[in-house]
């Protein structure tokens, strides 16, 4: 939310279009937090942790690659939500 303002300034892009990336993460979880549970039945919780935790720092690090295109932002955001599938509270529990 702190970086809302300075993205706008920056890029000119819209609130909407910046917090969209959150809408990517909540449209992956409703199909890929099935496939993580499985995972996690299949592979074990602690593997796909272990996987997970880099995954989503990469993704993580990678949005302050952004620049100036949206379609690539919101492509950072879709490798941060395949990340964040395997980080979910499911696998830590």
């Amino acid at each position: 939310g702190v970086m809302i303002g300075p993205l706008e300034q920056a890029f000119g892009w819209s609130r909407a279009a910046i917090t969209g990336g959150l809408l990517i993460i909540a449209v992956v979880a409703v199909f890929a937090a099935p496939v993580a549970g499985r995972m996690a039945d299949r592979f074990g919780p602690r593997r796909v942790a272990l996987a997970g935790v880099p995954l989503f720092c990469l993704g993580f690090g990678l949005l302050a690659t952004a620049n100036g295109n949206i379609w690539g932002w919101w492509a950072l955001w879709l490798f941060l939500a395949i990340g964040n599938m395997a980080i979910l509270p499911t696998i830590w529990t």
